[in-house]
């Protein structure tokens, strides 16, 4: 290793502001058994995180010992008075130590506030007896507990600059005291420590200056800035580490309030942002993926259709916000809030929310799908059509509106790391037709690709022999046989969880299938995803919207899936279809069929000029599904034969993209007059869904 990674190594975990905890500071007046040495070198040791953590349980460990120890000897004189003495020191031992475990946050307010009480009478009584020096150690002492509890509320490096000084001003006293007596070692280990932490306060009393007279960032200078990120994050060295943008202000002098500026679009990657303040700035649209805010504030600022996924936010606050339709997923929050904000259709999902605080917010139609809630509260917001799931009785939900779901909920697979252009047209098109979008992911971070691979190809394997005189198809294999603890039987626990809080599922277009998964051999150059985990998570979804008859429409890809799911297979490659516009019309034939007729419900005649954007379509057709629309020899529309007792078609499947008529430059005449029937369908067949359900 080089001497300068080594040096780096050695203070990856080094705080020169922490302090020694207070568990162990009451040991050692206690126990004048620790050596000198190590009374000397504890404040060090403190520093290091896994060093206070060590040190904190052996001496913890220790005083148990002793009291133990010291109960049994007095258990065996028939001492009844000390063994009541020595039950209740246990006690408040063992009650303290829990305590700042599990409510470390409570544990360290109510420590610091009898500490700062002592503080305050020790120096009443030495300034009484005219001890100054011992009196300015107490005042001092007294400065440094306040400020470390505002540490624990708001990291400004003001707060920083004071807890760090006034512990080395108690140190720099101490040692005077220290040297008096002859304690040479501690006289220099107190005056060690202090220039340490004065040397720690250094660059945040430089942050202090920037932000008194620095110079006030300007959209140029912004744009600049994210320039130069990009350029840091080309070398090698800064490969998938975090730039300090804290840093980079300073390097060029500016505030750390950044006002009335635009990152709308701007894609933001493994930045940490800490002690920052955007006022009135705007991030709609924004990509900000696995990055770290630390004591940031967001005021009047526009979050709209914002990504701020597999991030952390440590003691961040957003403040009369516009976060209608922001993506949170896969980011941890700490000790934040969201005060006055419109969090309308935001996506919590799989987000950790640790002592997190909604107050006066809109979560109307916001999704807390698998999020894990922790010491959170929701206060007077609206929780009209909030998909709150199990999450509901995490909350402590105090003064806010009924949690009610009041119409159909519509499953959308979606790609949350690359969202696709159809699948958010597909979104836009559901609000069209009041549904509440349930937007999930269609590769669970739970589950391991490689291995799920491995079962997939052990599978195929084993289908080869044991399909020859069965009537499920390769993929209907693949799921009726997953094994317990596999993968596959992960994706299909997880898609129960989701599928039951469903009225109706949407599967989008996307790559080519697999061509091993309907029992071909590529044939021609196509473009899958590199693994199996889209498919297979989306059989697992249509096996389960088949046996509880949720309303699907399946569209492009999400066509063919459903038809190789069911058995049938595809033509690999069908020229003249990507991008074209086709006049297409039901067959005669196919009106004769109750399919004919859904169909002709639909689209409020027999044709509809539709646009496809594929090279592959389904060949032959899988078990219960009938072609309805067909286009040189392509089936463009199919539709899935009524169940028994049904009152709709489970599947409606579109090879070309009804969706579209969202864009723009397709909304002129009537070119898409029907298309946007097959959303209104669904929403229909969704309210049928769910009236059974209820009832």
């Amino acid at each position: 290793m080089k001497v300068n990674e080594f040096f780096k190594s050695l203070f990856e975990d080094f705080d020169a502001n922490a302090t020694q905890s207070k568990i162990v500071k009451l040991i050692e007046e206690k126990e004048d058994t620790i050596k000198r040495v190590f009374n000397a070198s504890l404040p060090l040791i403190s520093m290091y995180e896994s060093g206070q953590k060590i040190t904190n349980g052996l001496l913890v460990a220790h005083e148990f010992k002793v009291l133990f120890c010291k109960t049994l000897s007095n258990y065996q004189i028939g001492d009844k008075e000390a063994l009541r003495s020595n039950a209740i020191d246990i006690a408040i031992l063992t009650g303290t130590v829990a305590i700042s475990i599990l409510l470390p946050n409570a544990y360290n307010i109510a420590s610091s506030s009898y500490e700062l009480g002592a503080n305050f009478y020790n120096f009443g009584i030495h300034i009484r007896k005219g001890e100054y020096r011992e009196a300015a150690v107490e005042f001092i002492s007294a400065v440094h507990t306040l400020a470390d509890v505002g540490l624990m509320f708001y990291g400004a490096p003001e707060m920083v600059v004071i807890s760090l000084l006034s512990q080395a001003a108690k140190e720099i006293c101490l040692s005077y005291g220290e040297f008096e007596n002859d304690r040479y070692l501690e006289c220099a280990a107190n005056l060690l420590y202090a220039s340490i932490r004065i040397k720690a306060a250094t660059p945040h009393m430089q942050t202090i200056n920037r932000n008194l007279f620095g110079k006030q960032m300007a959209q140029s200078d912004l744009e600049q800035l994210f320039g130069e990120i990009i350029e840091i994050q080309k070398e090698a060295e800064f490969k998938d580490k975090l730039i300090d943008f804290d840093l980079l202000l300073t390097k060029h002098n500016f505030k750390n309030k950044i006002n009335d500026l635009s990152l709308d679009n701007q894609k933001i990657t493994n930045i940490s942002f800490k002690n920052l303040k955007f006022n009135n700035t705007s991030f709609k649209n924004a990509s900000i993926k696995s990055s770290s805010f630390e004591h940031v504030i967001f005021d009047h600022c526009d979050l709209y259709k914002t990504r701020l996924i597999q991030s952390t936010f440590t003691q961040t606050h957003f403040m009369n916000c516009q976060l209608t339709r922001a993506e949170l997923n896969w980011s941890i929050f700490n000790q934040s809030s969201f005060t006055n904000s419109d969090l309308s259709a935001a996506v919590f999902n799989d987000t950790e929310l640790r002592s997190v605080y909604f107050t006066f917010c809109n979560l109307f139609e916001s999704t807390f799908f698998e999020a894990k809630i922790a010491d959170s509260k929701i206060i007077s917001s609206n929780l009209k059509d909030c998909l709150m799931f199990d999450t509901k009785d995490k909350f402590h939900i105090i003064a806010s509106t009924v949690n009610e779901i009041t119409r159909p909920v519509i499953g959308l697979l979606y790609d949350f790391e690359e969202p696709k252009t159809f699948a958010k047209a597909m979104d836009e098109s559901l609000k069209d037709f009041n549904g509440i979008v349930f937007r999930l992911h269609y590769q669970p971070k739970e589950i391991d690709a490689k291995a799920l691979d491995l079962e997939v190809k052990l599978s195929l394997n084993k289908a080869r022999g044991d399909l020859r005189n069965s009537e499920l198809s390769i993929p209907q294999f693949i799921i009726a046989n997953a094994k317990e603890n596999s993968e596959v039987s992960k994706i299909k626990n997880y898609v129960a969880r989701a599928a039951f809080h469903f009225d109706g599922l949407i599967l989008p277009g996307g790559l080519d299938i697999q061509p091993e998964l309907y029992g071909k051999k590529t044939e021609v150059v196509s473009i899958t995803d590199p693994n199996y985990l889209r498919s297979i998570f989306e059989f697992a979804m249509i096996d389960k919207a088949d046996a509880m008859n949720i309303p699907t429409l399946g569209i492009c890809r999400g066509s063919q899936i459903v038809n190789v799911f069911f058995g049938g297979t595809l033509e690999q490659n069908h020229p003249e279809h990507y991008n074209t516009f086709h006049d297409l019309k039901i067959e005669v034939s196919a009106l004769r069929k109750q399919t004919g007729r859904v169909a002709y419900n639909i689209l409020q005649g027999q044709n509809i000029r539709a646009l496809s954007m594929h090279h592959q379509v389904s060949k032959d057709i899988g078990k219960g599904l009938d072609v309805v629309i067909k286009h040189d020899g392509a089936p463009e529309l199919m539709i899935s034969r009524f169940k028994k007792g049904a009152d709709y078609a489970t599947f409606v499947l579109t090879q070309f993209h009804p969706e579209m008529y969202r864009f723009e430059s397709y909304k002129k005449g009537d070119l898409y007059h029907n298309n946007p029937n097959f959303f209104n369908d669904l929403m229909e067949r969704a309210k049928m869904y769910n009236s059974k359900k209820v009832a």
